[in-house]
């Protein structure tokens, strides 16, 4: 019985400055989510909506931040938002798949050295 209770535990402690990246990611989807589905009946004139991307862009280490750059976030938010759903693990899977995606653009367009 204690297994299954302690099934949710995490296994590895992050560090701090990726648990607030994560937990802007979090929040990002979950804007986006809602943002979108007012959109998509027509609410779609509010100043209101959160933009992390900045942020989280110069959290992440994008010294420089060109316009494919957010185009690229954005999206990536867009797709990912969809798949969130009212449970806060899904939500976390998501946010850290988009942290993995953003990194990996990171590599990428990294010149080589």
């Amino acid at each position: 019985m204690m297994l299954k209770k302690n099934l949710n535990a995490r296994l590895v402690k992050l560090p701090a400055n990726i648990e607030l990246i994560l937990y802007m990611i979090k929040k990002e989807l979950k804007s986006t989510k809602l943002f979108n589905g007012l959109a998509r009946v027509r609410l779609d004139d509010c100043y209101f909506q959160s933009n992390f991307g900045t942020l989280i862009l110069a959290y992440l280490g994008f010294d420089e931040r060109p316009d494919d750059l957010h185009e690229f976030y954005k999206n990536l938010i867009d797709r990912y938002s969809e798949k969130i759903k009212a449970d806060n693990n899904v939500i976390m899977k998501c946010a850290f798949e988009v942290h993995v995606e953003i990194m990996m653009e990171k590599k990428n367009s990294m010149p080589d050295s």
